[in-house]
């Protein structure tokens, strides 16, 4: 990811004018596969949470148990990536067909071993006892808003450029400067936000588990660390893609981080 961008949203290849390869030309819908691929997360972290072992007795926890109410905040998360949100947006870039494999093949093992290990026992039926959990469901629901707040600017601003538009290709997306909330100081906010989010969810795992699993072995730490993997490279790539862009971008904005980078 730090020598090539993942072909699809502003790296479609069919926003590149060179792009002339059959292989680069391999696209399918953007909304569509973006829908398929994410909606798999949600669905396997639920499978896996019903069937998936939970202790000796094989029990699924109660309803009123922390395990559960994080599985509910997982279902959330992408209920509103996978359905709400890209069924609102006018028009996404077609993606490679490459993207939706691999992003499908990340969430049935990112949805299966959180599943499976919120499901496990571990979680303690107290575990939410303590004011650390909470304040840890608060980081995520910050998060989360925080992320669903600065996507609704980007919405926004393609919304803005369908209903001023004058002819030309209307499946095509428009790109402009988002303003507004973190973006007076950095291009992707909602980035960062999602960050903050599973780290809130993280910790509250970790937290109601006792620390009962180690870092390095917690699916849920593991995906954290994915995501900052994955998103950073992008988020650096695409902010000085909105320099290249546009002469009026502001220089004083940084990548993700706010001040640092």
């Amino acid at each position: 990811l730090l020598v090539k961008n993942a072909p699809h949203g502003r790296f479609s290849p069919n926003n590149n004018q060179s792009s002339t390869s059959w292989y680069q030309n391999l696209t399918v819908d953007g909304t569509w596969s973006w829908i398929v691929m994410e909606l798999v997360s949600p669905i396997t972290l639920l499978y896996a949470y019903l069937a998936g072992p939970a202790a000796e007795k094989r029990e699924v926890p109660p309803l009123r148990h922390p395990s559960t109410l994080l599985a509910g905040l997982w279902v959330m998360h992408y209920f509103n990536r996978a359905v709400i949100s890209p069924l609102r947006t006018p028009a996404r870039s077609r993606s490679h067909i490459t993207i939706p494999f691999a992003a499908a093949a990340f969430n049935i093992f990112n949805g299966g071993l959180n599943g499976f290990w919120l499901s496990f026992g571990v979680v303690r039926s107290d575990g939410w006892s303590s004011k650390a959990f909470w304040a840890s469901i608060g980081l995520f629901i910050v998060g989360w808003v925080g992320n669903v707040l600065h996507d609704e600017v980007l919405l926004d601003i393609r919304k803005d450029a369908k209903s001023s538009k004058s002819g030309g290709d209307s499946e095509k997306p428009k790109y402009g400067i988002p303003r507004g909330y973190l973006y007076r100081y950095i291009s992707f906010p909602n980035y960062l936000c999602e960050w903050l989010e599973w780290t809130g969810f993280a910790l509250a795992a970790s937290i109601a588990s006792n620390w009962a699993t180690p870092i390095y072995e917690s699916p849920h730490w593991l995906f954290v660390a994915n995501e900052v993997a994955t998103m950073l490279p992008r988020a650096l790539s695409g902010h000085q893609w909105y320099h290249d862009k546009f002469d009026d971008y502001p220089k004083e904005r940084k990548a993700v981080i706010p001040f640092l980078l």
